[in-house]
């Protein structure tokens, strides 16, 4: 199971940080590739998101789930996708620390993948997830600017 980990900077107060991330409507707008998002709750999200790895292209159907908050720190979740002759089971931890240039979001990503995308090899599937991570947190700062 790859775990992939990284750290970013949001130039904006840690509070606004942790009101973008926890609201569906929000952060889904900052997924890349998604087709279509169904909130039930705001702690449940399904989602539809369109996914090109290599010659794999197609959509994955993604159900979205968060195990636990600790506002405005910490925030525990799991998605769960299948599509594309696959299935993707992803445990992550988002940390969030107040820092002088805004907030600093550690983040950890447990990830499961089994199936035609696991074929591909972990070299290729840790581009493509880190390509998809620096995506999502560009959104997010663009999103944010000005928020400090």
């Amino acid at each position: 199971m790859p775990q992939f980990k990284g750290s970013e900077v949001v130039m904006a107060q840690r509070q606004a940080v942790w009101d973008f991330i926890t609201d569906p409507q929000k952060v889904g707008g900052c997924v890349p590739g998604l087709k279509s998002m169904q909130v039930i709750d705001a702690d449940h999200f399904d989602a539809e998101v369109k996914v090109g790895i290599g010659i794999l292209k197609g959509t994955m159907k993604v159900k979205y789930e968060v195990t636990s908050k600790d506002p405005p720190s910490k925030i525990t979740m799991k998605m769960d996708g299948s599509g594309l002759g696959s299935k993707a089971l992803i445990n992550a931890v988002v940390e969030l620390k107040e820092v002088p240039q805004g907030t600093q979001l550690d983040w950890t990503a447990d990830v499961t993948v089994s199936g035609t995308i696991a074929s591909l090899g972990a070299r290729y599937l840790n581009d493509v997830a880190y390509k998809t991570v620096s995506e999502m947190f560009s959104c997010i700062r663009e999103k944010l600017a000005g928020s400090k």
